[in-house]
């Protein structure tokens, strides 16, 4: 019962390093990507920050980052128009059958860390 148990644990902790390697390489091919193949308002930096994909392959949810923020939302649209051709290169350029379904959501950790920044940087000046 021990050996199953340990080749199970060693099982899964493979396919969680897969899962992370294939989040890996799907952030860095759709970061070139995004610069090549999709046209952005001038001015607007985004940015990957991360993709997560559940042991099921059934999605990667991609979280950006978009400088300024108050354009998140246009970006969003943007990259909706454009999330079939993005999965369809992704898939030629992996070689992989199965592509999980792409889905971007905006990251707001930034934008966050930067108000608390801004919160910090007054209080300082008070004192």
């Amino acid at each position: 019962m021990k050996k199953l148990e340990i080749a199970s644990s060693i099982n899964e902790s493979a396919h969680s390093r897969r899962l992370e390697k294939l989040a890996s390489v799907m952030r860095f091919e759709l970061g070139k990507l995004l610069t090549r193949e999709v046209e952005f308002p001038l001015g607007v930096l985004v940015t990957i920050t991360s993709v997560v994909i559940p042991a099921d392959l059934s999605v990667a949810r991609v979280m950006i980052s978009v400088l300024p923020f108050a354009k998140g939302k246009e970006i969003l649209t943007i990259l909706f128009g454009a999330v079939f051709n993005l999965q369809h290169l992704i898939r030629r350029k992996l070689k992989i059958y199965h592509v999980p379904k792409l889905e971007f959501y905006i990251d707001e950790a930034p934008e966050k860390a930067g108000h608390i920044e801004h919160i910090l940087d007054s209080i300082k000046q008070e004192e």
